[in-house]
């Protein structure tokens, strides 16, 4: 974060690393980075309200209900307004629930959850929904209706969730509650340390801290707060590694990472046994939480005597990620002593991950191993379905394409941009979007505005390039009547026209350099001065940015300020063209020939495959909005029931399938070519003579730029330039034949 030397980038960064430093439980790190990044914060908006929130929960691990209350309270939003909470708002609502319920407050917390559910729901964040959903049933438990709060938990549960990591934890300690309530303790503490296994292998510390906390307080008399401790025996024995620091009143896990009860441990009831076997199949993309509830399972069954789950990578020594029974026993599964199997979890971080356990004699024993390697067997087989499923539907999509008044959405990397446009839209962060002309820019836009809270206001795309340059100044900031010779009347500008909603400036590479500076100032201070005025004029827009030019050129060349592109470049999104996602192109054709279709009125229009491959093969420089204009065309000329052939097609389209020898083809700028009958030396020599140069004029001649676009140091590049003679007399050096 230091190496950018950019204000807002560094704050960002330092907030972000106080959350990781939350997650993994350091909090004394967490509020060092959290306040740092909230001194720092000029901003205000979405930013300042996530560091808070990082704050608020610190201060609720360690039960510091007044200092969480105040930092709460600095980014309240009024209860009239709460449905309407923006999304960074709403991802503050558990955190408010919590702080309810740890002071419990069960009514208050219920009534939050629920509207922050409602929110949650209607901002599209399922998981926080299913996180709000558990916390309602949390309050509902505490208020006395164990019923309600059961029939949210199962219904949460049983939907699941795209990632089960998020999801597992969190369904387990409310089980866990529930049972306790209902006074089976026993499969309460089952509950609870498998929450904890998920959440270890997450390395959520600090939700795993406050759950390990829960499970002492709850259902272990010794350890709890006086005033917590549940009447009766123990559920059963202290487990090893649990225990309680008197001073600090936190809970402290042996180092084998939530290993479970160990030998002598009751055994699983049908239910339980059930539970773990869904584990299996909805983790198998974790094997080191598989292996840990794999050994848990048959070791309460008494299959296993000892077990490790173990990671390998190549020749390394093992790494033992988990251990159940006998430590001593540790170095005999390690060597695959006799008796030892061995059941296969996967990889991770490019390791093999396997379970190593000393399995009974008995004919139980080994069948229950059996049965266990067969059904890890078959989720690991489930698993790599669904992965070849989601690389296949990248190639060619098998469901139905996004469609929407916006067009058809049918690949992976474009329903992922419409995606995260959807995401980013409640916020009003300034976003630039890239790429070719005719591949959608302004329909990205729009998505992020609908998605927005603006979405009632206006939206209005204003191309910077459709103006002549000296009215643009007027164009955009207004002018007053008066203000120079033919200003008759007042003229608010397109930016007080977009008051409210959302301004996008088409072809902003296009804005001279002597108006840079007015749009920085306008996008800093959210106010403008139209010319004639004597004041300045306060409007509220969110400014979306689009281009199809190459910004860092232009940056390099000088003609577009630094500070403005890095103002105007908080979030970026690339919007691929029509040729690195061909596999839109027969959706998108089947879906313009329906419409087009049904505008001209002509029935039972049908596409030859010979024309689909032509349409496929071919580069489409225009796009998106080529393939359109090529599509219209077609269904135009076309009579009623008939099959589009080839010879329908233009010129152009056909003669893209012919084979041209490589000395008939003209070579773009960018390309090179390098004969393969010579030696490795000369042919790189080559090629560096021709990159070289190539990079230094695209950087305006700055070496720096140059080098970071080759991925050199700047003594590198030097180097290279030297050695080849490349010093001044770089515009020759592409003629050099190889």
């Amino acid at each position: 974060m230091d190496v950018s030397g950019h204000a807002f980038i560094k704050m960002a960064a330092t907030s972000n690393l106080g959350h990781i430093y939350l997650l993994l439980g350091q909090m004394t790190k967490a509020t060092e980075c959290l306040r740092r990044a909230l001194d720092g914060w000029r901003q205000g908006g979405s930013g300042e309200v996530m560091i808070l929130d990082g704050l608020a929960q610190v201060h609720l691990s360690r039960n510091d209900f007044e200092e969480c209350g105040r930092v709460l309270s600095r980014m309240h939003v009024p209860k009239e307004c709460l449905e309407d909470a923006t999304y960074y708002e709403t991802c503050t609502f558990p955190t408010r629930v919590r702080f309810l319920l740890k002071q419990r407050r069960a009514e208050s917390a219920l009534e939050l959850a629920s509207i922050g559910r409602v929110t949650a729901e209607k901002r599209t964040a399922p998981s926080l929904a299913s996180l709000l959903q558990l916390l309602q049933a949390e309050a509902l438990l505490m208020a006395g209706r164990p019923a309600d709060a059961t029939e949210l938990v199962c219904a949460v549960a049983d939907a699941g969730g795209a990632e089960p990591l998020e999801t597992l934890p969190r369904v387990g300690r409310m089980f866990a509650k529930l049972h306790q309530a209902h006074g089976n303790r026993a499969a309460a503490a089952d509950w609870f340390e498998h929450a904890a296994r998920v959440l270890a292998s997450a390395g959520d510390e600090c939700a795993r801290a406050e759950l390990l906390q829960e499970y002492a307080e709850l259902l272990w008399p010794t350890v709890g707060r006086p005033g917590d401790r549940p009447s009766g025996p123990p559920a059963r024995p202290l487990p090893e590694w649990l225990c309680l620091r008197p001073t600090a009143r936190r809970v402290t896990v042996h180092p084998a990472e939530a290993t479970p009860l160990g030998p002598g441990a009751p055994p699983l009831s049908i239910a339980a046994a059930l539970e773990r076997a869904a584990t299996l199949i909805d983790l198998a993309g974790r094997p080191q939480c598989v292996g840990q509830e794999l050994q848990d399972v048959l070791g309460r069954c008494g299959a296993i005597a000892n077990a490790a789950v173990v990671s390998r990578a190549d020749a390394a020594p093992p790494e033992v990620l988990a251990f159940w029974g006998d430590y001593r026993r540790l170095d005999d599964l390690l060597s695959a002593a006799a008796g030892v199997e061995r059941i296969g979890l996967g990889r991770w971080r490019d390791k093999d991950v396997e379970l190593l356990a000393e399995v009974g004699g008995g004919l139980d024993s080994r069948a229950a191993v059996i049965a266990a390697r067969k059904l890890v067997k078959a989720s690991l087989e489930l698993e790599a379905a669904r992965r070849e499923r989601r690389e296949r539907a990248a190639l060619w999509p098998l469901e139905e394409p996004i469609e929407s008044r916006y067009g058809v959405f049918a690949s992976q990397a474009m329903t992922e941009l419409v995606a995260t446009a959807r995401k980013i839209g409640p916020s009003n962060v300034t976003v630039l979007i890239t790429g070719e002309t005719g591949t959608g820019k302004e329909v990205l836009a729009r998505i992020i505005h609908d998605a927005s809270p603006r979405a009632s206001r206006p939206f209005i795309p204003f191309n910077c390039a459709a103006v002549p340059r000296d009215m643009l100044d007027s164009q955009l900031f207004g002018y007053r009547r008066g203000a120079f010779t033919g200003a008759l009347v007042q003229f608010p500008g397109v930016i007080r026209g977009a008051a409210g909603g959302t301004l996008l400036l088409d072809e902003i590479g296009e804005i001279p350099p002597d108006l840079q500076p007015k749009l920085l100032r306008f996008l800093e201070a959210q106010e403008i001065q139209p010319l004639g005025e004597t004041h300045p004029v306060p409007v509220d827009v969110r400014v979306l940015a689009a281009t199809n030019a190459d910004l860092d050129q232009l940056l390099a060349s000088g003609r577009f300020r630094e500070d403005l592109y890095y103002r105007l470049n908080v979030i970026r999104l690339r919007v691929p063209p029509l040729r690195e996602r061909r596999e839109e192109i027969p959706v998108l054709v089947q879906h313009f020939l329906k419409r087009f279709a049904e505008e001209n009125r002509k029935d039972n229009l049908r596409l030859a495959e010979e024309t689909m491959e032509y349409l496929l093969l071919y580069s489409w420089p225009g796009n998106v909005r080529e393939l359109l204009n090529q599509m219209r065309r077609l269904v135009a000329l076309a009579e009623n029931g008939a099959v589009l052939m080839p010879e329908h097609l233009p010129p152009e389209i056909v003669a893209s399938r012919r084979t041209l020898p490589a000395s008939e083809r003209i070579l773009a700028p960018t390309e090179v070519v390098v004969r393969l009958d010579q030696p490795l030396a000369a042919a790189v020599e080559h090629v560096e003579r021709a990159i070289l140069p190539w990079a230094m004029r695209s950087a305006g001649g700055r070496v720096d730029l140059a080098a970071k676009m080759l991925g050199l140091s700047r003594k590198g590049l030097y180097l290279k330039r030297q050695r080849l003679g490349l010093e001044g007399g770089d515009t020759l050096a592409l003629d050099r034949k190889p």
